[in-house]
Protein backbone atom coordinates (compact mmCIF):
# COMPACT_ATOMS: atom_id res chain seq x y z
CA UNK A 1 0.00 0.00 0.00
CA UNK A 2 1.12 3.39 -0.80
CA UNK A 3 0.00 7.08 0.46
CA UNK A 4 0.49 9.78 -1.99
CA UNK A 5 0.63 13.41 0.10
CA UNK A 6 1.60 16.66 -1.58
CA UNK A 7 2.91 19.06 0.78
CA UNK A 8 4.06 22.33 -0.72
CA UNK A 9 3.64 20.93 -3.94
CA UNK A 10 6.43 18.50 -3.28
CA UNK A 11 5.41 14.47 -3.87
CA UNK A 12 5.92 12.87 -0.53
CA UNK A 13 5.15 8.83 -0.80
CA UNK A 14 4.76 6.56 2.28
CA UNK A 15 5.66 2.90 1.54
CA UNK A 16 3.55 0.73 3.88
CA UNK A 17 4.96 -2.97 2.98
CA UNK A 18 5.03 -4.83 5.81
CA UNK A 19 2.26 -7.01 8.01
CA UNK A 20 1.77 -4.55 10.35
CA UNK A 21 0.86 -1.26 8.51
CA UNK A 22 3.88 -0.10 8.94
CA UNK A 23 5.91 2.71 6.89
CA UNK A 24 9.06 1.60 5.57
CA UNK A 25 10.26 3.96 3.50
CA UNK A 26 9.59 7.50 2.74
CA UNK A 27 10.23 9.69 -0.53
CA UNK A 28 10.41 12.21 -2.46
CA UNK A 29 10.94 12.43 -6.04
CA UNK A 30 15.03 11.67 -5.93
CA UNK A 31 15.38 11.00 -2.51
CA UNK A 32 14.64 7.67 -0.12
CA UNK A 33 14.52 6.83 3.76
CA UNK A 34 14.26 3.18 4.39
CA UNK A 35 12.78 1.93 7.56
CA UNK A 36 13.46 -1.36 9.85
CA UNK A 37 11.69 -3.07 12.44
CA UNK A 38 11.50 -6.32 14.29
CA UNK A 39 9.32 -8.99 15.09
CA UNK A 40 7.31 -7.13 17.79
CA UNK A 41 7.37 -4.23 14.92
CA UNK A 42 9.88 -2.15 16.95
CA UNK A 43 11.64 0.23 14.75
CA UNK A 44 15.68 -1.23 15.22
CA UNK A 45 17.17 0.85 12.14
CA UNK A 46 16.53 3.76 9.48
CA UNK A 47 18.51 5.05 6.71
CA UNK A 48 19.51 8.16 5.94
CA UNK A 49 18.28 9.97 3.31
CA UNK A 50 19.73 9.46 0.01
CA UNK A 51 19.69 11.63 -2.75
CA UNK A 52 20.14 10.64 -6.55
CA UNK A 53 18.14 6.87 -5.47
CA UNK A 54 15.41 7.17 -8.23
CA UNK A 55 14.49 4.13 -7.86
CA UNK A 56 14.15 3.63 -3.89
CA UNK A 57 15.92 0.50 -3.55
CA UNK A 58 18.50 2.35 -0.85
CA UNK A 59 21.56 2.10 -3.34
CA UNK A 60 23.01 4.43 -5.99
CA UNK A 61 23.73 2.15 -9.26
CA UNK A 62 23.60 1.55 -12.51
CA UNK A 63 19.34 1.90 -12.32
CA UNK A 64 19.63 5.13 -10.75
CA UNK A 65 22.38 5.83 -13.57
CA UNK A 66 20.03 5.34 -16.17
CA UNK A 67 17.19 7.45 -14.83
CA UNK A 68 19.86 10.00 -14.59
CA UNK A 69 20.99 10.07 -18.36
CA UNK A 70 17.38 9.52 -19.33
CA UNK A 71 16.39 13.09 -18.70
CA UNK A 72 19.82 14.26 -19.16
CA UNK A 73 19.97 17.64 -21.41
CA UNK A 74 22.76 20.43 -21.25
CA UNK A 75 22.60 23.64 -19.54
CA UNK A 76 19.50 26.09 -19.28
CA UNK A 77 17.39 23.80 -21.29
CA UNK A 78 13.79 22.63 -20.38
CA UNK A 79 13.57 19.02 -18.91
CA UNK A 80 13.10 16.44 -21.82
CA UNK A 81 9.43 14.96 -21.98
CA UNK A 82 8.37 12.59 -18.72
CA UNK A 83 10.73 13.81 -16.55
CA UNK A 84 9.35 17.10 -15.21
CA UNK A 85 8.01 14.66 -12.13
CA UNK A 86 11.51 13.71 -11.79
CA UNK A 87 13.65 15.15 -9.15
CA UNK A 88 17.18 14.57 -11.23
CA UNK A 89 18.29 18.02 -10.85
CA UNK A 90 20.26 17.50 -8.38
CA UNK A 91 21.93 20.73 -8.00
CA UNK A 92 18.71 22.51 -7.62
CA UNK A 93 19.58 25.11 -10.10
CA UNK A 94 16.85 26.64 -12.06
CA UNK A 95 17.99 29.00 -14.55
CA UNK A 96 16.22 31.01 -17.10
CA UNK A 97 13.50 28.89 -19.54
CA UNK A 98 14.23 25.80 -17.08
CA UNK A 99 11.23 26.68 -14.07
CA UNK A 100 10.05 25.02 -12.67
CA UNK A 101 11.94 21.91 -12.22
CA UNK A 102 15.71 23.22 -13.73
CA UNK A 103 18.02 21.39 -16.17
CA UNK A 104 19.93 18.45 -16.07
CA UNK A 105 23.45 18.64 -17.24
CA UNK A 106 26.85 18.11 -15.92
CA UNK A 107 26.67 19.53 -12.30
CA UNK A 108 24.18 17.17 -11.51
CA UNK A 109 25.83 14.39 -12.32
CA UNK A 110 28.89 15.18 -10.70
CA UNK A 111 26.62 15.12 -7.83
CA UNK A 112 25.61 11.55 -8.66
CA UNK A 113 29.05 10.45 -9.34
CA UNK A 114 29.88 11.18 -5.90
CA UNK A 115 26.93 9.15 -4.66
CA UNK A 116 27.25 6.04 -6.80
CA UNK A 117 28.23 2.97 -4.96
CA UNK A 118 26.99 -0.27 -6.60
CA UNK A 119 24.36 -2.26 -6.14
CA UNK A 120 23.60 -3.92 -2.43
CA UNK A 121 25.82 -1.48 -0.76
CA UNK A 122 24.80 1.61 1.52
CA UNK A 123 25.26 5.01 -0.01
CA UNK A 124 28.43 6.61 0.76
CA UNK A 125 28.41 8.69 4.23
CA UNK A 126 28.59 11.71 2.79
CA UNK A 127 25.40 11.12 0.67
CA UNK A 128 22.88 11.04 3.36
CA UNK A 129 20.65 14.23 3.70
CA UNK A 130 18.54 14.61 6.31
CA UNK A 131 18.72 12.39 9.93
CA UNK A 132 21.90 10.23 9.41
CA UNK A 133 20.97 6.45 9.35
CA UNK A 134 20.82 5.22 13.16
CA UNK A 135 20.11 1.78 14.88
CA UNK A 136 17.38 1.44 17.70
CA UNK A 137 18.30 -0.85 20.46
CA UNK A 138 15.32 -2.30 23.30
CA UNK A 139 15.29 -4.74 25.48
CA UNK A 140 13.16 -7.66 26.66
CA UNK A 141 10.49 -5.41 27.93
CA UNK A 142 10.39 -4.09 24.74
CA UNK A 143 11.80 -0.52 25.91
CA UNK A 144 13.80 1.60 23.78
CA UNK A 145 17.27 1.76 25.37
CA UNK A 146 19.05 3.49 23.00
CA UNK A 147 19.64 5.19 20.01
CA UNK A 148 22.83 5.03 18.07
CA UNK A 149 24.22 6.41 15.53
CA UNK A 150 25.11 3.30 12.46
CA UNK A 151 28.98 5.05 11.91
CA UNK A 152 30.57 6.93 14.50
CA UNK A 153 31.89 10.25 13.49
CA UNK A 154 32.66 13.88 15.13
CA UNK A 155 29.87 15.28 16.54
CA UNK A 156 27.56 11.93 16.51
CA UNK A 157 25.18 11.76 19.08
CA UNK A 158 24.54 8.93 20.92
CA UNK A 159 21.16 8.84 23.36
CA UNK A 160 20.57 6.29 25.99
CA UNK A 161 17.82 5.55 28.44
CA UNK A 162 17.18 3.66 31.59
CA UNK A 163 13.81 2.27 33.13
CA UNK A 164 12.46 1.32 36.72
CA UNK A 165 10.76 -1.65 38.29
CA UNK A 166 7.65 -0.22 36.90
CA UNK A 167 8.98 0.31 33.52
CA UNK A 168 8.58 3.91 33.86
CA UNK A 169 11.59 5.99 32.24
CA UNK A 170 13.90 7.69 34.52
CA UNK A 171 16.71 8.55 32.91
CA UNK A 172 17.96 10.25 29.88
CA UNK A 173 21.28 10.70 28.98
CA UNK A 174 22.91 12.50 25.51
CA UNK A 175 26.34 11.53 25.05
CA UNK A 176 28.68 13.35 21.44
CA UNK A 177 31.39 11.31 20.17
CA UNK A 178 34.77 13.36 19.54
CA UNK A 179 38.14 11.81 18.33
CA UNK A 180 40.94 11.44 21.45
CA UNK A 181 44.44 11.59 19.38
CA UNK A 182 46.26 10.66 22.52
CA UNK A 183 44.24 6.93 22.97
CA UNK A 184 42.96 6.91 19.12
CA UNK A 185 39.61 5.93 19.98
CA UNK A 186 36.21 7.62 20.08
CA UNK A 187 35.42 9.41 23.74
CA UNK A 188 32.12 10.03 24.29
CA UNK A 189 31.04 13.03 26.26
CA UNK A 190 27.80 13.57 28.21
CA UNK A 191 25.80 16.75 27.22
CA UNK A 192 22.52 16.02 29.03
CA UNK A 193 21.68 14.05 31.80
CA UNK A 194 18.08 14.10 33.13
CA UNK A 195 16.65 11.94 36.04
CA UNK A 196 12.83 11.87 36.07
CA UNK A 197 11.02 11.83 39.37
CA UNK A 198 7.31 10.05 39.43
CA UNK A 199 3.71 10.42 41.32
CA UNK A 200 2.51 7.17 40.29
CA UNK A 201 2.67 7.70 36.77
CA UNK A 202 3.33 11.19 36.46
CA UNK A 203 6.21 12.81 36.49
CA UNK A 204 6.44 15.45 38.98
CA UNK A 205 10.08 16.54 38.70
CA UNK A 206 12.95 16.65 36.32
CA UNK A 207 16.49 16.71 37.99
CA UNK A 208 19.87 17.79 36.36
CA UNK A 209 21.74 15.14 36.64
CA UNK A 210 24.99 17.77 35.67
CA UNK A 211 24.31 19.38 38.11
CA UNK A 212 24.07 17.74 40.94
CA UNK A 213 20.68 16.56 40.41
CA UNK A 214 19.68 19.97 41.01
CA UNK A 215 15.38 20.28 40.33
CA UNK A 216 15.31 21.66 36.18
CA UNK A 217 11.17 21.15 35.65
CA UNK A 218 8.60 20.83 38.27
CA UNK A 219 4.64 19.62 37.31
CA UNK A 220 1.65 19.74 39.08
CA UNK A 221 -1.18 17.56 38.47
CA UNK A 222 -4.68 18.41 38.69
CA UNK A 223 -8.23 16.30 37.79
CA UNK A 224 -11.14 17.07 36.47
CA UNK A 225 -14.21 15.58 35.15
CA UNK A 226 -12.08 13.95 32.13
CA UNK A 227 -8.53 12.46 33.64
CA UNK A 228 -5.53 13.68 34.86
CA UNK A 229 -4.14 16.90 33.35
CA UNK A 230 -0.75 18.55 33.96
CA UNK A 231 -0.29 22.13 34.69
CA UNK A 232 4.09 22.90 34.66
Amino acid sequence: MRLNLMPFGTQLVYAMTNALNQYTATTVPNQSQLFYYDADGNLTRTGGTVPADFDVDADVDLVDFGVLQGCFNGPNKPPKAGCTNVATNLDGDVPPGTAPYGDVDLADQIIFQSCFNGPNRPPKSGCYTGPAPAVYVWDAENRLKSVEPTAVGEGATRVVFDYDYMNRRVRKQVLVYSWNGGTEQWDQTTTLDERFVYDQWNVVLVLNGLNSNATQQKYTWGLDNGDRHLFP
